[in-house]
């Protein structure tokens, strides 16, 4: 029996990687972090990356990270200490808003899977807005779709 790709983060990483590879060949618009034109440095990823930002609100009291720009190996450091900041402060259902992600790869699924390990023994949950049919198409090519709770909107993901 093979064991489900959130039970060992680092072969879900590996399947991941792969899978994102498959999508950059397959999927119009998903780019490639070679041909994609960098942005300024943001302040909140540490070494320095593609742009992603980051901002913390709440929508009829749940938490709501929404995240923008390019999730990648150089800005998910940002989006993974955002995330915590939001557990350590108590929240165990928290909302991660994609729908301003033009680009996501191994690495900001590895967050958003490494979030919902943390919330689940809490019986907690990461509900991700996601409405580009490339990350959608992401979640499902890798099977993260299965563990993470997908809506359409915020608000429907506050529910």
């Amino acid at each position: 029996m093979t064991p489900a790709p959130e039970d060992d983060p680092r072969d879900a990483a590996a399947q991941m990687a792969e899978a994102t590879e498959r999508l950059r060949g397959h999927v119009p618009g998903l780019g490639s972090p070679h041909t994609t034109r960098r942005r300024a440095p943001d302040p909140d990823d540490a070494i320095g990356g593609t742009g992603a930002s980051f901002s913390a609100t709440s929508h009829e009291g749940m938490p709501v990270l929404a995240v923008a720009g390019q999730v990648d190996v150089r800005s998910a450091a940002g989006m993974r200490r955002h995330l915590l900041k939001l557990l350590d402060a108590g929240h165990t259902n928290v909302v991660v808003d994609m729908t301003g992600v033009d680009f996501m790869d191994s690495s900001g699924l590895n967050v958003l899977v490494g979030a919902v390990r943390a919330v689940r023994p809490a019986g907690g949950s990461i509900r991700v807005v996601a409405t580009s049919r490339q990350l959608r198409q992401l979640f499902e090519v890798t099977g993260v779709h299965k563990i993470l709770d997908l809506h359409e909107t915020v608000a429907s993901a506050c529910r």
